[in-house]
Formats: structure tokens, sequence, C-alpha cells
């Protein structure tokens, strides 16, 4: 069971959102599942339909579940940054937030 999650928010650089979102799929995401901890991934986009507050500074986010000690998972991925096909089309002003489990996972009925 995950215990952690990795929070990533990211843009595209203005106009390359179909070529950082493929380059997210198919390139990225399969190279962070292969660092020790790191169990799943999903990616979301902002939708102005869904909500009426003002649009957040980032419009894309993912959430990279990580199993074992969230430490070891970021040192893991500290360690794998050197190694990874970065992308031109990715924003650069992107944040990283790592967030551990303080509850169980609470399934609906």
């Amino acid at each position: 069971m995950p215990t952690s999650i990795y929070f990533v928010q990211t843009n595209a650089v203005s106009g390359e959102d179909e070529a950082f979102n493929q380059w997210y799929d198919a390139v990225h995401i399969p190279q962070i599942l292969q660092i020790p901890g790191f169990v799943a991934a999903q990616r979301f986009e902002f939708d102005p339909k869904a909500t009426t507050a003002p649009a957040p500074d980032y419009r894309y986010a993912a959430v990279y579940e990580v199993e074992g000690s969230g430490a070891d998972a970021a040192a893991a991925l500290r360690r794998a940054i050197p190694y990874l096909q970065m992308s031109e089309t990715l924003d650069a002003s992107r944040s990283l937030v790592l967030y551990k489990a303080i509850t169980d996972r609470i399934v609906a009925p």
C-alpha cells in the first residue's frame, strides 16, 4: 500500500501542450516508475468548467504513489535526476511536494 505521494504541478511551454503531454505520458512517467519506491502515477488537468475559482498557476498535476519511506524515494529520485530524459516543452517553473499518509485510505461504501 502506498505510504506517500509526490504531488507535481507543471505547465507546458506556451503552445507546446500536445508535445508536452506526449512526452510526459510516454517518456517521463515510465522513467519515474522505474525508480525504486515509485509504484503508480496518474495525471490531471485543470478543468475550468468544474469550478468558479480562478485558474491556478499550474494547468497540470501528477500524483505519484510511493511505497516505503518517502525519504528513501526522494533520495532515489535525486540520484535518478541526471539520467531522466527531460523535455524542452516542460516549463521549468514547477513545484514538487512530498506528502506522507496520516490516515488509512478511506473507500466509499
